[in-house]
């Protein structure tokens, strides 16, 4: 049985019996979606398919922003070239250090399942390496798959929830991306 985050710290205390297991088996079960109504009022009780209804919903109404080139360009030439040419510069370890103090604990991890305490605790150890991500997501757009994609989770509006209407989307990006948004937004502030 998988045990979430949230689950260890309510029973690292309590002795590991059966009555525990199963109040874990029943808090999961809470927050699994049953059934769920797609688009036609067709109810859907089949993981499977309450997954296919999340996954048309979401392309439907989540879909790729078109961006006006043209409106870009005149942005560009208004007065944002000082802001472009201060974000030119590479990022440097005072500010990686400056992201990983203002990032906040216990947030979900992405993908690849590093939280910021894991950083945290092994920056000393991996600030050359982590500099050189980041720095290679700024200056030459690398980013990797991972990077790239998240983890959506919908959360429900209310507890008996039964259309996808009445979930919010949530998307877990990897620790590193949300220190790489962080030293941006800072970059922009100032």
């Amino acid at each position: 049985m998988f045990i979430d985050n949230g689950e260890q710290k309510r029973i690292k205390n309590e002795e590991p019996s059966l009555h525990n297991l199963l109040n874990i088996r029943k808090r999961q079960a809470q927050l699994t979606i049953h059934q769920l109504y797609d688009t036609e009022g067709s109810l859907k009780t089949s993981p499977a398919d309450i997954v296919r209804v999340f996954t048309d919903y979401m392309g439907r109404n989540y879909d790729h922003i078109q961006v006006n080139e043209e409106r870009m360009r005149h942005m560009m030439n208004c007065g944002l070239k000082t802001i472009y040419t201060s974000l030119v510069e590479s990022i440097n370890m005072e500010e990686l250090f400056q992201a990983v103090k203002q990032g906040k604990s216990n947030k979900a991890p992405g993908q690849d399942g590093i939280c910021l305490e894991v950083i945290t605790k092994t920056l000393e150890v991996t600030k050359y390496d982590l500099l050189e991500i980041m720095n290679n997501m700024y200056r030459d757009g690398i980013i990797s798959d991972q990077q790239n994609h998240g983890i959506l989770d919908c959360l429900p509006k209310d507890p008996d929830s039964t259309r996808t209407e009445h979930y919010r989307p949530l998307t877990l990006v990897n620790t590193d991306y949300k220190l790489f948004t962080s030293i941006i937004a800072n970059r922009l502030r100032l």
